[in-house]
């Protein structure tokens, strides 16, 4: 990303990535505070160039969490204007972005300290339609 960055500056690109929702057997959500923003969201991020997003998902898991995902299951696909993040540097861009559910895994939870200062098992309580 940063020497695509450095060719195309801070305007929108569509960066393509992974977020796992991390399940426990109580049936919460394993969130990790940002350190890019200050809040709460889904362990993940973007591919590597050529990188299968099933890779991605380990990958980044492993380096921001400390946990090995164990028989991952896509859960959905996002993508749209409803995407658009502008970071604090000043990047911006659009998600597309593969969901997975993790129910199993090996390892324990421990952020890394640069992607995310916390973890935490909140409350799984999804929304519902108006």
């Amino acid at each position: 990303m940063r020497s695509l960055r450095a060719r195309c500056g801070s305007k929108p690109l569509d960066w393509t990535g992974v977020s796992a929702l991390v399940m426990n057997a109580k049936g919460e959500v394993l969130l990790q505070r940002r350190t890019d923003t200050g809040g709460w969201g889904t362990p993940g991020g973007i591919a590597e160039v050529g990188e299968a997003l099933e890779d991605t998902l380990c990958r980044e898991l492993q380096e921001g969490t400390g946990l090995v995902p164990l028989d991952p299951y896509l859960f959905t696909l996002i993508s749209g204007q409803d995407t658009y993040q502008k970071l604090p540097g000043g990047d911006e861009f659009y998600q597309i972005t593969a969901i997975y559910l993790i129910r199993h895994w090996a390892g324990t939870p421990v952020p890394d300290g640069q992607e995310g200062t916390a973890l935490s098992f909140f409350p799984w309580t999804p929304c519902r339609p108006p």
